[in-house]
């Protein structure tokens, strides 16, 4: 039996679906390599999702400080719900609410509301 480090996410289509990140081999390999290659494994699993979630959720947004807007140029920059919008989807309040109008029959999308109430 060969194992392997793969992770689970869903697809544009809506399908769950699994992406193999590294093929790891049979077990009395990894047994050879490893006192308890379970254990290993699982720790490197644990550590590669956190890392993956950081990288995720890192964003970097640069401003000029000492720029000048144009009185005649339409470049205006409003940042004011960003804060709003990161923290309405850290707390995964959009994922709650598709997955609770799954449930429901209706003919409105309660997340887009939500996201516009905010």
């Amino acid at each position: 039996m060969k194992y392997v480090l793969a992770q689970g996410y869903r697809g544009s289509d809506g399908k769950n679906k699994v992406k193999i990140i590294k093929s790891l081999g049979s077990l009395d390999d990894l047994k050879k390599e490893h006192d308890d290659p379970i254990a290993y494994f699982t720790a490197l699993a644990k550590s590669m999702n956190v890392e993956r979630r950081l990288q995720k959720k890192t964003a970097t947004i640069i401003l000029d400080m000492d720029e000048q807007i144009k009185k005649d140029g339409v470049l205006r920059k409003n940042y004011g719900s960003v804060v709003y919008s990161k923290i309405y989807h850290e707390l995964e309040i959009d994922r709650f609410l598709n997955n609770a109008r799954r449930h429901e029959k209706h003919r409105f999308n309660t997340e887009a509301m939500m996201r516009l109430l905010l």
